[in-house]
């Protein structure tokens, strides 16, 4: 199978359109009320956007990374999450993205504010450039506050190599045997 035109159109899509948040925006306003409407039990505390699409740096098949910070949390609640995908791929605002050769798929990252607190990491790829969607009163603003406070008092600092891509050294003066630890 040639797959040279498949990918001269997908080419020709990335030149067309600068794939960021603004294009995905009615799309995920519209999950972020569904999901809202159908997580009531759950009770979403917070809702971000991280990733590709974030950056601006999505191309066609990137997924949509979201963090979903939520009251509790369970095997109930991905379910909820994949009914909503459904009644989603109904709607104009999917349709559209479908139509100009996206394809939006959410990747969500559900949390509880304790797992958050206890393991933050997931908040290094939101830093930067992650977009918050919904937040009741503030909590993930203040959660990224205070892991910004933990990385200054470690030294930490984000390297970026030639190619675009990152990482960080969260403790520059990390000798063997040394842990660390990063609860906010």
């Amino acid at each position: 199978m040639n797959l040279r035109p498949l990918y001269k159109g997908r080419k020709k899509v990335e030149k067309m359109v600068k794939i960021n948040y603004k294009l995905y925006k009615e799309f995920l306003d519209k999950l972020l009320d569904s999901l809202m409407d159908r997580l009531q039990e759950e009770k979403i505390i917070s809702c971000a956007l991280f990733g590709s699409v974030a950056r601006g740096e999505a191309k066609p098949y990137s997924d949509i990374d979201l963090l979903i910070v939520c009251q509790k949390r369970s095997a109930k609640s991905m379910k909820k999450f994949v009914k909503v995908l459904f009644k989603l791929e109904e709607t104009k605002e999917y349709k559209k993205l479908v139509s100009m050769g996206l394809h939006p798929d959410p990747y969500p990252i559900f949390v509880t504010p304790e797992e958050l607190s206890k393991n933050p990491l997931i908040l290094l790829d939101i830093l930067d450039h992650g977009i918050i969607l919904y937040d009741r009163k503030n909590f993930l603003k203040g959660k990224l506050q205070k892991f910004k406070e933990k990385l200054k008092q470690l030294g930490a600092r984000k390297l970026t190599f030639e190619d675009g891509s990152w990482a960080w050294d969260l403790k520059p003066d990390w000798r063997p045997g040394e842990v660390i630890e990063i609860e906010i």
